[in-house]
């Protein structure tokens, strides 16, 4: 919806409107285009709950608009402001004056080429877009492929920072004319295994082992350590399942996104307990285990709370620092002392 004041305000400035909508972003090709490099940085360094993007908006910022456009020729910061930032990276030089008229004229030039190339940019990026309006790509048995994370939906709070693929999987048949049944992992149950050519990419196995982590393999069928468990390099995340039964998301060691999984937390404790504290310690806001009260046996026929009491830890939001002065409790524990203070308590 464009108002009648907008289109009255267009026709008097000269200005061409091409509005456009959700999901279809074609009519504005450099927003979008730019959008997707920014978001494709964020993807890269922010971690797996998402919540310090913020932090990196800044630097994403820099490095694009100090960054040479290939259709330009120049960044954007010297197309608006005539010159190159100061990176404090190489010492400033000295230069000499120039006068008004040399830099206008200096910047209409740069912004005139600039201009000239965006025309034959455009005009490359149709010929590429119509080359890559093919006909469908033919895939075989047992070939790899990526998955496009399109209609894949995952535990992480934004979309557009999520991974774009997810694999390698295998193709196990070719279903109609361009549908293929992958042979997706078995925590994959929400996922239907029929999917369309058009959202699948070949693997193509890098060319030197290190430049990728993922592995196509299947799901081993031995142990990879002492304690006949994957070895967990990392927890990223924790929630309560619909039973209100607190589990963990684990990232294995060395193996690909698709083989993470949500473990109960008794029975990842068991093995991963310094994984779990690490995770608490840098997101306390996550859910975790409720904390427990434990009295002394000579106390128990005095207190009216049970001899395990569960509690949530209480974070003040108000305050940079927790009250741990009014009952003396920190990381969702009572000291003895102020609990026989308590008047849940009888007798001393």
């Amino acid at each position: 919806f464009v108002s009648k004041f907008l289109h009255a305000l267009y026709t008097l400035l000269g200005i061409q409107g091409n509005p456009s909508t959700a999901y279809h972003p074609q009519t504005d090709g450099q927003t979008e285009r730019v959008n997707q490099e920014v978001e494709q940085y964020l993807r890269t360094f922010i971690n797996h709950r998402q919540d310090d993007w913020a932090e990196w908006l800044p630097i994403a910022e820099f490095c694009y608009n100090d960054r040479v456009n290939k259709s330009t020729g120049h960044s954007p910061f010297f197309l608006n402001n005539g010159y190159h930032p100061w990176k404090g990276t190489t010492p400033r030089r000295e230069v000499r004056n120039e006068t008004a008229q040399e830099f206008v004229d200096r910047l209409t030039k740069v912004r005139d080429e600039a201009d000239t190339a965006l025309r034959l940019a455009q005009e490359q990026m149709a010929r590429f877009y119509d080359r890559k309006r093919g006909d469908a790509r033919e895939y075989q048995p047992g070939d790899l492929v990526w998955l496009e994370g399109t209609n894949v939906r995952t535990d992480r709070p934004t979309k557009k920072l999520e991974d774009r693929r997810y694999g390698p999987f295998k193709i196990i048949k070719k279903i109609g004319a361009s549908a293929y049944k992958l042979d997706l992992p078995r925590k994959w149950r929400a996922i239907h295994p029929v999917v369309n050519e058009s959202t699948l990419t070949p693997y193509v196995a890098p060319a030197f082992p290190s430049q990728s982590t993922t592995k196509p393999a299947e799901y081993p069928t031995t142990p990879t350590d002492e304690t006949n468990h994957w070895i967990v390099e990392e927890v990223i995340n924790s929630r309560y399942n619909s039973k209100d039964k607190l589990q963990y998301h684990v990232k294995y060691k060395g193996r690909p996104r698709s083989e993470w999984e949500w473990i109960p937390a008794g029975t990842l404790k068991t093995y991963a307990r310094e994984q779990i504290d690490d995770f608490h310690r840098h997101v306390p806001s996550a859910p975790r285990p409720l904390a427990t009260i434990r009295l002394p046996p000579r106390r128990q026929e005095n207190a009216i709370l049970n001899y395990d009491m569960p509690f949530r830890q209480i974070v003040n939001f108000t305050t940079p620092t927790l009250p741990t002065r009014l009952f003396n409790w920190e990381d969702g524990r009572f000291e003895l002392s102020s609990i026989a203070r308590t008047r849940f308590l009888k007798g001393g």
